[in-house]
């Protein structure tokens, strides 16, 4: 299979997303799209799964402007046509102040913060010794592949649950990967000021 041409342009229907009326009117697999993409790809590989086309599908995740660009030229389709259901849901999500009271409300909505993230997670500080919220950063990054998490911390890791969960985000990603197009793990060292260096702080890439 090749790219489509495509005359008309699909609405939201019964709850099937743009995207995926593109693809059922050709029709295709999730596997078979996946590889004309390849095909069509100069190294042999869009970096485009069948879980991932599946998951933009059902507005499960944001699909990146690159891939946006790719899908929009196989489809045939203008990207505000196809990702309509993704940009609706980034456009209707309401932001409301929230007090937090203590430190269980605010533990509680950082792990929610990291449980909504679907594009770009950024984690400033340690929570050294929170095993949970380490440990819900480490399955959220394992379920997205896409997510691209970045991770500062102030002054080098002290506590063993700490290096442990830093040493699991390199299990999880390779920092110099960029199969998806982009970096999806940034892990970085704020230094404190020295007498020698007083003027700024200096960023370091921790390693193992």
């Amino acid at each position: 299979m090749t790219g489509r041409t495509r005359h008309r342009s699909p609405t939201v229907a019964h709850g099937v997303s743009p995207l995926r009326q593109a693809r059922r009117a050709i029709p295709a697999t999730l596997e078979q799209v996946c590889e004309d993409l390849d095909k069509q790809s100069r190294d042999g590989s869009s970096g485009i799964t069948p879980s991932m086309l599946s998951g933009w599908e059902l507005g499960k995740h944001i699909t990146s402007i690159r891939y946006r660009r790719v899908l929009a030229e196989y489809y045939s389709q203008p990207p505000e046509v196809l990702f309509a259901h993704q940009d609706q849901q980034l456009t209707a999500a309401t932001e409301t102040p929230r007090l937090l009271v203590g430190h269980h409300d605010l533990r509680d909505a950082m792990t929610e913060v990291v449980r909504n993230a679907h594009r770009y997670l950024a984690v400033l500080g340690s929570r050294s010794r929170d095993t949970a919220y380490l440990e819900t950063i480490e399955t959220v990054l394992a379920q997205r592949p896409e997510l691209v998490h970045y991770r500062v911390l102030f002054g080098p890791p002290h506590h063993q649950v700490l290096k442990d969960h830093l040493l699991r985000l390199l299990e999880i990603r390779d920092p110099q990967d960029r199969s998806l197009g982009v970096k999806t793990l940034h892990i970085s060292i704020i230094a404190p000021p020295s007498p020698q260096r007083p003027s700024s702080a200096l960023s370091s890439r921790w390693r193992r």
